[in-house]
């Protein structure tokens, strides 16, 4: 079977572990991207003491190099970061998926 070549990625920053392909942004495509992300949540009112621990301890597990190594070999680039920019994340992308939601007239499928 014969397989093409990758044209870029939908990333808004190029991977590391395809080094040499493009994110649609350098290949010409300004605002187009799409990016998988996982978080870990807890309950609602969470006391800020347990946030910050928690969020610290995930941190610290990122930063870990053979942690790291692992996500890269899955095609993952972890983050890290604070609960507020996971915050700030969450409302950048509601606002893009329903642009595009909108833009595109997708209607729910409603079935029962």
């Amino acid at each position: 079977m014969k397989v093409g070549r990758i044209m870029a990625v939908m990333t808004p920053e190029p991977l590391e572990s395809l080094p040499g392909v493009p994110s649609m942004k350098d290949a010409g495509f300004p605002g187009v991207y799409a990016s998988t992300w996982y978080a870990v949540f807890g309950p609602a009112n969470m006391p800020p003491a347990i946030v910050e621990k928690l969020n610290a301890a995930v941190n610290a597990f990122l930063r870990n190099e053979d942690a790291k190594k692992k996500f890269e070999t899955l095609g993952l680039r972890p983050l890290g970061g604070s609960s507020s920019q996971l915050a700030t994340k969450m409302a950048e992308d509601k606002i893009q998926w329903a642009k595009l939601i909108k833009d595109a007239d997708i209607k729910m499928n409603d079935q029962k």
